[in-house]
């Protein structure tokens, strides 16, 4: 499933873990103690189950300034700052 959610509302972690597992989320409006590995909250501007298809929308609608993509599975989150925005 493919959509935008570019007014969507501020959602803690487990909100988000529950609500996008198994998918790429574009993640902005952060509130993220950096020494852990995920944020306490955050705004979800676009998600899909393709990586590539989150960066399509992201360049599509524009960066964010401080957004991040990361991937989340049913045991962790992986981070790809880095990667997201080499891609970009």
């Amino acid at each position: 499933m493919v959509t935008s959610l570019p007014k969507s509302k501020n959602l803690n972690w487990n909100e988000i873990r529950t609500l996008f597992r198994g998918e790429w989320v574009e993640l902005f409006d952060l509130d993220w103690d950096w020494d852990k590995p995920f944020p306490k909250s955050a705004r979800v501007r676009h998600h899909a189950s393709d990586r590539d298809e989150v960066v399509s929308m992201i360049r599509k609608d524009g960066e964010i300034r401080d957004a991040v993509i990361m991937y989340l599975d049913a045991a962790r989150s992986a981070i790809a700052l880095s990667e997201s925005r080499a891609a970009l």
